[in-house]
């Protein structure tokens, strides 16, 4: 399941329908390390991405036979929540995965998540795996490391998380920019040694980055779409930037975080903020006021 502790594997169990369709069950009352609901946020996010994560590639591994030496690479992750119909954070969750081939190397999925008997969530994501050797090949002299946090965070509080070790922005002083933190010391963002910033990270981080101005209670990030275009080092700084963007569904926020590293954009994501039918106040009304 790619995670170092036992406490942080999410998946319990699946059922194969076919080859291309499984049923995946999963635990979120373990005593796992991912962030959970805060005071300031329902915040479901980690939990449904580690999720889908942890299915899928459990799934290729032992269902599809993709050795475990072998190095996926992330073209796309997009999912929606219905804000009115999460679970609670230490639910038993089921993945509805179906499974597209693109090619020998490279997959589709579709996914619907579950919970008592009704769907909370779509995701679709794309990926492909590489062998040891093209990897090498593909990064060079780059090297596993666990690089420590260098740059002074944001207030823990403005992105919506408790301590510092969960934050993944510093400042540069104008509220709208910030400079990715890429290894805050948290192990739910990175628990091993890796050879550049892992694509959950940048999923995070886009999401602080959407929150930061915003401390109303009770809004829910509920959708994301991340895009990497290539690897985010660890040796050069990432710039990440925050706009607001029209929102997709109504009573809802949006913002578009675009990361750059070395005078190119190296990821793009959308997030989306739910808001309660009637709520008066804008998840987003902290960015908005900055821009």
């Amino acid at each position: 399941m790619h995670r170092v502790h036992d406490e942080d594997v999410l998946i319990c169990g699946w059922s194969r329908h076919s080859d291309q369709h499984y049923s995946v069950d999963a635990d979120w009352s373990r005593p796992h390390c991912f962030f959970r609901t805060l005071a300031s946020a329902a915040d479901h996010t980690m939990l449904v991405e580690q999720t889908i994560r942890q299915g899928v590639l459990g799934l290729l591994h032992v269902e599809s036979g993709v050795p475990p030496t072998d190095h996926f690479l992330m073209n796309r992750l997009t999912y929606r929540l219905d804000p009115l119909n999460l679970p609670d954070t230490d639910a038993r969750v089921t993945l509805d995965v179906v499974f597209t081939r693109r090619n020998r190397r490279a997959v589709d999925v579709a996914l619907t998540l579950w919970h008592a008997g009704g769907i909370f969530g779509t995701a679709d994501a794309g990926l492909g795996w590489i062998a040891p050797q093209v990897y090498a090949r593909l990064r060079g002299d780059r090297r596993p490391v666990s690089p420590a946090p260098t740059s002074i965070p944001v207030s823990p509080l403005a992105v919506g998380r408790h301590s510092d070790d969960e934050t993944l922005l510093a400042p540069l002083g104008d509220g709208k920019r910030w400079e990715l933190r890429p290894n805050p010391g948290h192990p739910a963002l990175i628990d091993h040694a890796v050879d550049h910033v892992p694509g959950l990270v940048l999923m995070e981080a886009a999401r602080q980055a959407a929150f930061a101005g915003t401390l109303q209670p009770g809004y829910a990030f509920t959708a994301a779409a991340l895009r990497p275009y290539q690897y985010v080092e660890f040796d050069a700084p990432c710039w990440l930037e925050a706009s607001e963007i029209p929102a997709l569904t109504p009573f809802a926020a949006a913002a578009e975080v675009t990361g750059t590293q070395d005078g190119e954009v190296v990821f793009r994501c959308h997030m989306e903020a739910s808001q309660s039918v009637g709520s008066g106040a804008h998840p987003l009304a902290g960015l908005a006021a900055q821009a």
